[in-house]
């Protein structure tokens, strides 16, 4: 079963020390998990599922019941697509979702497939609409205006659903076209590479989780060797 995932979370803006900025992240304690969306390219059916928002009154056991059917879909995937995959991935991490081993699954992420197909091409802009645009695809659809500075929780619900559906729409469509064109003779080469980076993806999505443990006398150590050096 190949899936598309996207997921949706609350962001807060911050400030210090006069620099302002968006936090995104889920290692903000202001920042949560809105909504998960699943395309079944298989199925071509897709599923919206709510966590938290304004307009979200759950039943007993439907948030429970919610994580439980994405995490269905998660561990049933032999391919799981994502674009900026790694995002989703940490999120979903965080989150509690069960993500199944890089080494048992396909983790493919359409931003990484593009930047390889273009071939590193600083010139290119690797953002969903955008690569979309480039090849005649779907484009998907923002009703919302941002400007205000409403965050996704605080917007009507449909609209949040009509936006989340509209980017497991457009990133499946992305990867279909992407399998084209690698399959193309001039392009075949390119698979091993953009499996490698999409695989690691989800490494790196797990180090951001973690962190990763670091000897500082030996570091220590190699920044005396490198001044030494140079």
């Amino acid at each position: 079963m190949k899936i598309v995932v996207d997921i949706e979370n609350k962001t807060t803006k911050l400030e210090r020390g006069g620099k302002k900025w968006t936090d995104m992240s889920p290692f903000c304690a202001t920042n949560f998990l809105v909504s998960v969306g699943i395309k079944v390219l298989d199925t071509g059916k897709s599923y919206y599922y709510y966590f938290r928002h304004d307009d979200f009154k759950p039943a007993a056991g439907e948030v429970a019941a919610n994580k439980e059917k994405v995490n269905y879909f998660l561990n049933k995937a032999d391919v799981i697509i994502g674009s900026n995959l790694k995002y989703d991935l940490m999120w979903l991490g965080e989150s509690g979702f069960t993500l199944p081993d890089h080494r048992k699954v396909q983790y493919y992420c359409t931003q990484i497939a593009e930047y390889v197909l273009s071939k590193g091409d600083t010139s290119v802009r690797y953002g969903l609409n955008a690569s979309c645009e480039r090849e005649g695809l779907p484009l998907k659809k923002d009703t919302v205006d941002w400007s205000s500075g409403v965050t996704i929780d605080q917007i009507p619900i449909d609209d949040v659903t009509f936006y989340g559906l509209g980017d497991i729409n457009s990133s499946g469509a992305l990867y279909e076209n992407q399998v084209q064109r690698l399959d193309r003779p001039e392009n075949s080469s390119l698979w091993p590479t953009i499996n490698m980076m999409s695989e690691f993806s989800s490494v790196l999505a797990k180090w951001e989780r973690t962190g990763i443990k670091i000897d500082m006398d030996t570091l220590v150590g190699v920044e005396d060797e490198f001044r030494a050096e140079y």
